[in-house]
């Protein structure tokens, strides 16, 4: 018996996946969206996300230098910190209350999650991308 290649194992995984979606929408009439729009608006360009699911709250780094902290029910703007860089990496310590938000100015900024509060800022020497 000759054995499936990679490229036929993607294609079967990819069809079923395809045939599942299919069975969902006709079952329920309605599509089967992973991502759903969100009224958190920032009004600037967008780089970075992450969510504390404890605490609900949704923390989005921006091209802008600023980094944003909303509740994610009622979409109310938490807090907010400015840098001299955009925020590109955010790393949620849920059970440590922190955030850690790689910033291309060389910067990690250690958060507060609740408060916004910088508690450390480790200058790494490197950019971050």
């Amino acid at each position: 018996m000759k054995r499936l290649s990679a490229w036929n194992w993607v294609c079967i995984i990819s069809l079923i996946a395809v045939l599942i979606s299919g069975f969902l929408y006709w079952q329920t009439g309605k599509s089967v969206d992973i991502i759903q729009d969100s009224e958190i608006k920032t009004g600037l360009q967008n780089n970075s996300l992450g969510l504390d699911a404890e605490r609900d709250i949704f923390f989005v780094g921006t091209y802008n230098n600023k980094l944003m902290a909303f509740q994610n029910k009622t979409h109310e703007k938490l807090w907010e910190l400015e840098a001299k860089g955009p925020f590109c990496k955010l790393v949620v310590r849920s059970e440590q209350g922190l955030l850690y938000a790689g910033n291309s100015d060389n910067n990690v900024y250690i958060i507060q999650i609740d408060s916004g509060e910088v508690v450390n800022q480790i200058n790494v020497k490197r950019r971050i991308y």
